[in-house]
């Protein structure tokens, strides 16, 4: 149940019209495909679910791989193919 409530977070928010986590509406950060449209519920659940599992099985290299590109993009960020933007 856990797991679907977190993809169903995930997928309402930030595949949402604001593209946009709360705490990331907060901040005034949005995800973005790469070529700068709104996400969609499928890509969020899918960004989130690499999400968790780069970062718990990868994460010395999910936090090296921000430093060799020019927007910071994180590697599961590169494999879905989005961008975390300021709004």
């Amino acid at each position: 149940i856990t797991l679907i409530w977190a993809a169903f977070y995930y997928g309402t928010t930030l595949g949402g019209p604001r593209s946009a986590t709360i705490g990331m509406r907060a901040l005034d950060v949005e995800m973005r495909t790469a070529d700068g449209g709104a996400s969609y519920f499928v890509l969020a659940v899918i960004h989130a679910g690499l999400f968790w599992v780069s970062t718990s099985v990868l994460t010395p290299l999910i936090l090296l791989v921000c430093f060799f590109n020019k927007r910071g993009r994180l590697m599961h960020d590169f494999l879905v193919g989005t961008v975390v933007v300021n709004s």
